[in-house]
């Protein structure tokens, strides 16, 4: 039994530096070829551990802030490890919390706390507007350098509470709805337990969730942060307080400002126009 024990836990944390050790080699690969362009974002971009090239776009943004407290929060963790902010972590010695609803985050804990130097905190929790005060309490800096918000559901409604909450963020990563289009100012109704199909065989399920873009841009105006661009594969969206960068790197951005989920068009071979028309029928809350 405990030998048995002991290859069981040698396999888990062989697996662990299997995947950080990729993620960090893929993450020095990408970032080596990038030509940057400090007006194109996209130039920004390179992948370790996040979807697609968020970490270098975050890792520039971070870099370029006028006071870094080195703080993350995210919200939508998944696993620790595949997110946002595990470069963050991992490679830049920030400290933060990682807030996941499944118990996938606490076994990514397991994983990646041996290679952490700064003090992230792993926490299991579905996040709704009841318990989104939590937050404040949880957090030890109330305007992190970067903060990630990707549920796949009432993303609108928990950022909103967030400022009203006292938690106002120097970079704002958040997860868009291209389905929706580059246009139309929409997300779903508020539901507190909405939860995302992952049927990918049932359209009708699979893309109503979320924000759009332009319901996005025009909260973030509202807050008084700048759009900063979309990553190419459609799926993120980036935002700042210009009150954090000189006005010359701000002023500099020329944003992307849509593209469309690649995920779904090469699954579902339909552009966002014709996944729309499956949900078109599904309520939604219009934002002014």
């Amino acid at each position: 039994m405990f030998t048995s024990t002991i290859h069981r836990l040698n396999t888990f944390l062989n697996a662990a530096d299997s995947i950080v050790n990729l993620s960090l080699t893929r993450a020095a690969a990408t970032a080596a070829t990038r030509i940057i362009n400090p007006s194109d974002p996209i130039s920004w971009g390179f992948c370790g551990f996040s979807q697609s090239n968020e970490d270098g776009i975050i890792d520039y943004l971070t870099r370029n802030l006028i006071k870094p407290d080195y703080y993350f929060i995210e919200i939508g963790a998944g696993n620790g490890i595949s997110n946002n902010t595990a470069w963050l972590a991992i490679a830049r010695k920030y400290s933060g919390i990682m807030i996941d609803g499944s118990s996938s985050i606490l076994h990514g804990k397991k994983l990646i706390s041996p290679y952490l130097s700064g003090n992230v905190e792993f926490v299991q929790l579905f996040i709704d507007s009841e318990n989104i005060n939590g937050i404040k309490e949880m957090a030890l800096v109330h305007n992190p350098d970067v903060f990630s918000l990707d549920i796949d559901g009432n993303d609108f409604y928990i950022a909103e509470k967030l400022f009203k909450i006292g938690i106002r963020p120097k970079i704002f990563v958040v997860e868009y709805n291209a389905v929706y289009g580059p246009h139309k100012n929409i997300t779903i109704k508020y539901d507190p337990g909405f939860q995302l199909s992952h049927d990918h065989k049932n359209p009708n399920a699979h893309f109503y969730h979320g924000v759009s873009i332009s319901a996005w841009r025009k909260f973030f105006l509202k807050h008084g942060y700048k759009f900063v661009t979309v990553e190419e594969n459609g799926v993120n969206a980036f935002f700042i307080d210009p009150a954090e960068f000189k006005n010359a790197f701000t002023e500099a951005i020329t944003p992307l400002d849509f593209r469309d989920n690649y995920y779904q068009v090469a699954n579902f071979k339909m552009g966002w126009e014709d996944r729309f028309k499956y949900i078109a029928d599904k309520p939604f809350h219009h934002v002014d």
